[in-house]
């Protein structure tokens, strides 16, 4: 997992206070698959999830979270009173080659295993978000 992030302070003739920030988190996880043993002896069990030979890993998955965040701040002359304005934007998404066209599934048949998987691929989606805040902040 990587981990980004940069910010900026900046006060206007102390008039306005205005902040910028941005973060990203990244993060890939591989899944290599190996076959154990040596496979020219007699009696060799392929251990892997995958054909041998011609060993193929599984895909890769992946998640990122961007993050964007800008503020103005207006302090009052005594100090105790700051209007703020906010601007966040964030941004998320996945890539899960496990939950990639997972159907609804129902098998309650009594001579099987029970299963029962109902949205699976729908989890956690991936989705953009733009957040406006307006507060006021005391200060004793």
């Amino acid at each position: 997992m990587d981990n980004y992030a940069a910010g900026l302070n900046a006060s206007l003739d102390g008039k306005a206070i205005v902040d910028l920030f941005y973060s990203l988190s990244a993060a890939k996880n591989k899944i290599i698959t190996r076959a154990l043993g040596n496979s020219a002896l007699a009696g060799y069990l392929v251990t892997t999830a995958v054909p041998y030979p011609g060993v193929t890993d599984y895909p890769d998955t992946s998640n990122r979270w961007h993050q964007m965040v800008s503020s103005i701040k207006f302090p009052m002359k005594d100090g105790t009173l700051t209007p703020k304005l906010e601007y966040r934007y964030e941004k998320y998404d996945r890539v899960d080659f496990q939950l990639v066209n997972v159907g609804q599934y129902f098998n309650l048949d009594p001579s099987t295993a029970t299963s029962l998987f109902l949205g699976v691929g729908e989890d956690i989606p991936g989705y953009n978000a733009h957040i406006v805040s307006a507060s006021l902040e005391y200060r004793f």
